[in-house]
């Protein structure tokens, strides 16, 4: 009797620990729920910070380019193209007035680009003069000046095998599978802006910098000694 009385001592310390932890789990998980958006300001909200990830120059000079219609190459009915340097790539930016139609939200884009030497791409890829750049699908940048409202889709004609300066005309495509070409747009070489300037009415960017990356932080630098 006397070498068994210490096992139901040992199982009910056991049981004990157990309901404390439970308890303590059970209580921190509370104090998560009830604080979350305090953890979130501490801690950083890394899931929110991959829905809506920083566009630094995705709108910096669009207000200029409509209102000012620098580098514009198109214009008919409701559409307006423009031909952009953009962080130093060539950008078509395709410009819809006041409204969408389901086609023009979720066709696709496609760029022939006919180059004048395509002797390089064409040892590459063995059949074409041409190089095609196309994307499914691009969300468009809504943007209301006065009364008015743009739709701006961004295309980079961004290839390891194009020069803008050895482009010998440009094809502009809207394209569905069911419907097919609903927008098709040539463009001469002759008609492109040069040297594709970039124009905004912003005089200074503030730009925060990690101290730990880089020297110094919170720089403020003059437009013009960026670009």
């Amino acid at each position: 009797m006397l070498i068994n009385s210490e096992k139901p001592k040992n199982r009910s310390n056991h049981l004990i620990w157990l309901v404390i932890a439970i308890v303590t789990l059970l209580g921190f998980k509370v104090f998560l729920n009830g604080n979350a958006d305090i953890i979130k300001g501490f801690f950083g909200d890394k899931e929110k910070a991959k829905e809506a990830p920083t566009q630094l120059f995705s709108t910096l000079y669009t207000e200029n380019l409509l209102t000012d219609t620098i580098n514009k190459v198109y214009e008919k009915d409701r559409i307006s193209l423009y031909l952009n340097n953009e962080m130093g790539i060539p950008t078509i930016m395709a410009v819809y007035k006041d409204s969408l139609s389901e086609m023009e939200r979720n066709g696709r884009f496609l760029a022939f680009l006919y180059l004048k030497d395509p002797s390089e791409w064409r040892s590459v890829n063995k059949k074409w003069d041409h190089i095609l750049l196309t994307k499914e699908k691009i969300e468009p940048v809504v943007k209301t000046i006065d009364t008015t409202t743009y739709h701006i889709f961004k295309f980079g004609l961004e290839h390891p095998y194009f020069d803008i300066k050895n482009l010998k005309e440009l094809e502009f495509v809207r394209h569905t599978r069911a419907f097919g070409r609903f927008e098709e747009v040539l463009i001469n070489p002759d008609s492109l802006p040069q040297p594709y300037p970039i124009t905004n009415s912003l005089e200074t960017i503030d730009i925060g910098l990690s101290q730990a990356k880089y020297p110094l932080k919170n720089k403020h630098y003059v437009l013009g000694d960026i670009i």
